[in-house]
Formats: structure tokens, C-alpha cells, sequence
């Protein structure tokens, strides 16, 4: 976050990962992200995107 905020100066961070994958979702709240939306890939595999604005 201090790389994208900072240096790159990036207006917001926004990451994916596996809906069932808890790991995951728990390091995007240690990292101030929130649930933005579920995406439904060709497979009909969920995906959680998680979005960070600054």
C-alpha cells in the first residue's frame, strides 16, 4: 500500500482472488481493502474483488 499510494501514486488498489479462499480475503482486510463485487468467470468460478481507494 505504501508503494501504490506513495511512490506510484495510485488513485486506488483493487485485487482478486478466489471467493472460497478465506486466506486471501483476510490479508486484503489486514490491508484496509473492502468487498467491492463478485465476478463470474466463463467457468462459473466466483471471484472477489476487493478495491482500495485512497
Amino acid at each position: 500500500m505504501q508503494l501504490a499510494f506513495g511512490p506510484l501514486e495510485a488513485q486506488s488498489v483493487l485485487i482478486g482472488c478466489d471467493e472460497s479462499n478465506q486466506q486471501s480475503a483476510s490479508v486484503a482486510r489486514r490491508l484496509g481493502l473492502h468487498l467491492a463485487w463478485l465476478v463470474f468467470s466463463a467457468h462459473q468460478d466466483a471471484e472477489t474483488w476487493w478495491v482500495r481507494y485512497r
